[in-house]
């Protein structure tokens, strides 16, 4: 299922640039509808599974993981752009689309892949969760990176290049977290859920819920609470 989720997410990112390369880009209004149902879902994948599993395995490791994903984030939001989401959707003009920020972007995807690896440890429940909200998420960027490398100067075939590049960092970022987490000790393995947990909880809290508060489409907050509830109950459902 890991390599199922992990092609998906490639081709959910290609085909979001496809689009809009395209000229068939969704409205604005459509994507953050797409980042609310995403966000939702794995907010409620951080709070049920991957954060009280984190903390059952060690609570000091998870811990040191949840603030390391929350600075680096950070960290890299301040030099760079890390989620071209919101780059698009807000019009921003703070970061440009230079050397800097593919990189940035690079590694978002590669974390990305990684933390879906992570969520397997959690659970096979939790991993697919996580790579249902994930695909959204890469469906969005897919169309909203390929915008942005568009309005930057930048070629079709060269953006659809680019975004097919930063695509294949998600699946290298996953092979490389299994790996690691295969031959890992259980301190390690919270460190790294309590980071998978603290990049999900920043992907939906700094990018998404500001968003939800100042709307005024009454489907962001429906859709974000609608997955939130939905996936905690699946994911507290036996099978």
């Amino acid at each position: 299922m890991l390599i199922f989720f992990n092609a998906m997410a490639f081709a959910l990112t290609a085909l979001g640039g496809g689009l809009s390369a395209s000229s068939h880009a969704m409205s604005r209004e459509s994507l953050w509808r797409l980042l609310s149902l995403g966000s939702g879902i794995l907010l409620a994948i951080t709070f049920v599974d991957v954060l009280p599993e984190a903390l059952l395995l060690d609570k000091r490791m998870s811990g040191w993981g949840l603030i390391t994903a929350f600075v680096l984030f950070f960290g890299l939001e301040a030099v760079a752009m890390m989620h071209s989401c919101q780059e698009y959707l807000e019009d921003c003009s703070a970061h440009i689309l230079g050397w800097t920020a593919l990189t940035a972007l690079a590694l978002h995807a590669f974390i990305d892949g990684a933390n879906l690896s992570v969520s397997f440890r959690a659970g096979r429940w939790t991993g697919e969760a996580v790579g249902i909200g994930m695909g959204l998420h890469k469906f969005a960027e897919g169309l909203t990176v390929t915008s942005l490398f568009i309005r930057y100067g930048y070629s079709a075939l060269s953006s659809l290049l680019l975004c097919a590049l930063l695509a294949a960092a998600t699946p290298l970022g996953s092979l490389a977290a299994w790996r690691f987490v295969s031959a890992s000790e259980a301190g390690w393995v919270a460190g790294l859920l309590g980071f998978a947990a603290g990049c999900f909880l920043y992907i939906a809290v700094a990018d998404i819920l500001p968003r939800i508060h100042k709307t005024d489409d009454k489907w962001c907050p429906i859709l974000f609470t609608g997955a939130l509830v939905f996936t905690a109950v699946i994911l507290n459902v036996p099978f």
